[in-house]
């Protein structure tokens, strides 16, 4: 037990590699690990997901599904005109509300297609009002679930020493 002035010792998990199969968990100071990681011998990749809703209480509850699923980076924006700032920079996916404070995301979606960026609508709207154009997007009626939410999502791969952790 630590004493009220010390800081107590945070461990994670980690799997111990043979090869490429995995043994048991070993305890691992966080705060080692948080080197080896700052060190590049294990990587997070940056996984930038924009969400556009304008619903405050249902941005927070999909920003909390796609960081547990692996998201470091979630931007949420509540109109087009954030949506188009936040999409200036690099993203690897999108969900997007169908109708926000300032319009429809159609066009937007249009945008990030062009730009081969996936996304998906997570909407109360009716799949059949889409343009013809993005009806084949992925598409998740609310209310949702996190299984939902999740399935969308491209997976996400920790690197080791500048490879994917599944590499040989």
């Amino acid at each position: 037990m630590a004493r009220a002035d010390e800081t107590p010792t945070r461990h994670a998990a980690i799997p111990a590699h043979e090869g490429n199969a995995t043994r048991d968990c070993r305890l691992v100071d966080a705060s080692f690990l948080s080197r080896v990681i700052e060190a590049g011998v294990i990587g997070v990749p940056a996984y930038r997901i924009l969400i556009v809703e304008d619903d405050p209480l249902v941005a927070l509850d999909i920003e909390a599904i796609v960081t547990r699923a692996g998201a470091s980076d979630v931007v949420i924006a509540a109109t087009l005109e954030s949506a188009a700032m936040a999409a200036r920079a690099p993203l690897d996916f999108a969900l997007l509300d169908v109708d926000v404070l300032d319009g429809c995301t159609h066009a937007f979606a249009t945008g990030l297609r062009d730009r081969a960026i996936p996304f998906a609508f997570v909407s109360a709207s009716d799949p059949a009002s889409l343009p013809p154009p993005l009806r084949d997007a992925p598409f998740v009626t609310k209310p949702f679930t996190a299984r939902a939410i999740e399935t969308l999502l491209p997976p996400v791969k920790p690197t080791f020493g500048g490879r994917e952790a599944d590499e040989p």
